[in-house]
């Protein structure tokens, strides 16, 4: 800071004046160099790298979309053992035989299912005839059944609307009889004593005339009491008993038909019940030999359509690690992928992003490829489709679209590439959740 010496007078206070804008300008001027001067170098280089874009490099393997797996899918056949076999990696056209199987075993299967089901047959044969015979009894019982129901119904109808009044009418009748036959004979000995009171026939003669009635009278009087006990226990007992029994007899019967109806039922349906499944099981060894007799047909595999052949199963479009072992006298099982039908075009290249990279991928997004067996050839390529889920652990599915140009005959599904993409600092800060999902 200047401090300039004072003046006496007005040429002191202009000189001050003077001086003391000189100085605030040397302090401004001197403030401001100072600032350029200082700038740190580290903020230019951090917006410097900030501009960089990242590298994402993902290693992935070119597949066909048109992919077929060839295996024997037999139900019956278990044992399947390779005769011969196309080479790896052949040419294959539509309709080719790919797979042969060796047949012996499968000839002595089918000829064992035919001696089974001619066993069967006769088994059938005469479980149909026991059921026809069965059902012919069962309609025999039923009829039966109900001829025993009919009858007490008749005989119950019969007691009660005839034989039960004829039975008291009966007793009534003889009571009266009896009643008749008494009086009767009183009379005849009334008449006996008083023409015998007025005739001069022998005392003896007349003793024995008027015995014999008296006689008559007593066994009448006697007659009677018995008929009057013997009405009183009809009409009283031995008819309602009667009456009684036969409604017993006829819930009896109906309970009988009911019961037997029933059980005739039950054994009907368990005989057709039992009769179905005789049925069914031989459909069954029926169609296990029809289905011997297709799958014999299937001893030779073809492909289903045009493309190479590879041994195994194809993981994501890519080979096993460990080469394939098959070969003639192998042994595999229906379900087995014997080998694989790719077709050469079109191809597509699948790739695994990890998940820490996810954020800087989405649908659309450019990248750059080289293939493994041409690294000197840079392909162009763009994201087809990205899985929104992991297929593995922190592992999602991503398919790449790739110009193949000058390339395009010389590149087969299985072979091995790497692809690159750069995303820029910004576009990375504005990636979105939802960016992977197709």
């Amino acid at each position: 800071m200047l401090n300039p010496t004072p003046l006496p007078g007005r040429g002191h206070t202009a000189r001050h004046a003077y001086f003391v804008l000189i100085a605030a300008a040397l302090i401004l001027g001197a403030h401001g160099s100072v600032s350029l001067a200082d700038q740190p170098k580290e903020s230019v280089k951090e917006d410097a790298k900030a501009s960089e874009p990242i590298v994402v490099k993902v290693d992935g393997t070119f597949e066909s979309p048109a992919t077929v797996a060839i295996k024997a899918g037999t139900k019956e056949i278990k044992s399947l053992v390779i005769e011969r076999i196309v080479a790896h990696g052949m040419a294959v056209e539509k309709g080719q035989n790919l797979v042969w199987f060796k047949t012996e075993d499968v000839d002595k299967q089918i000829a064992d299912a035919e001696l089974d089901i001619q066993l069967a047959e006769v088994a059938l044969s005469d479980a149909e005839f026991k059921f026809k015979q069965f059902r012919e009894s069962q309609q025999l019982d039923r009829e039966a059944a109900e001829r025993t129901r009919t009858r007490a119904r008749e005989d119950h109808d019969q007691f009660v609307r005839v034989d039960r009044e004829q039975q008291i009418k009966s007793t009534e009748f003889n009571l009266l009889n009896v009643k008749a036959s008494l009086e009767n004979a009183e009379e005849e000995l009334a008449q006996l004593e008083k023409m015998y009171l007025e005739d001069d026939l022998t005392e003896e003669s007349e003793e024995i005339v008027l015995k014999r009635a008296r006689q008559a009278v007593e066994q009448a009087k006697f007659r009677l009491e018995f008929s009057e006990l013997q009405a009183k226990q009809t009409l009283e007992k031995a008819i309602p008993r009667l009456t009684l029994d036969r409604e017993s007899g006829l819930a009896r019967a109906e309970m009988a038909y009911e019961s037997a109806i029933r059980d005739l039922d039950f054994a009907r349906k368990r005989r057709e019940i039992e009769m179905s499944k005789e049925r069914k099981k031989f459909a069954e060894q029926e169609k296990k030999l029809n289905d011997l007799r297709a799958e014999r047909k299937q001893m030779v595999l073809v492909a289903p359509q045009n493309g190479i052949f590879l041994h195994g199963a194809l993981t994501r479009g890519a080979i096993a690690d460990k080469a394939s072992t098959l070969e003639t006298g192998s042994s595999v099982s229906p379900e087995q992928v014997i080998g694989t039908v790719a077709a050469k075009k079109p191809l597509q290249l699948r790739i695994s992003i990890p998940e820490d990279q996810l954020r800087h991928i989405k649908i659309g997004d450019k990248a750059t490829v080289t293939v493994a067996a041409y690294p000197d050839q840079i392909l162009g390529a763009s994201v087809k489709s990205l899985a929104s889920l992991p297929y593995a652990n922190r592992q999602f599915d991503c398919v790449l679209t790739v110009q193949l140009g000058k390339l395009a005959d010389s590149i087969f599904p299985t072979m091995n590439a790497r692809a690159e993409f750069k995303v820029k600092q910004d576009d990375e800060s504005q990636a979105k959740p939802d960016s992977t999902e197709k």
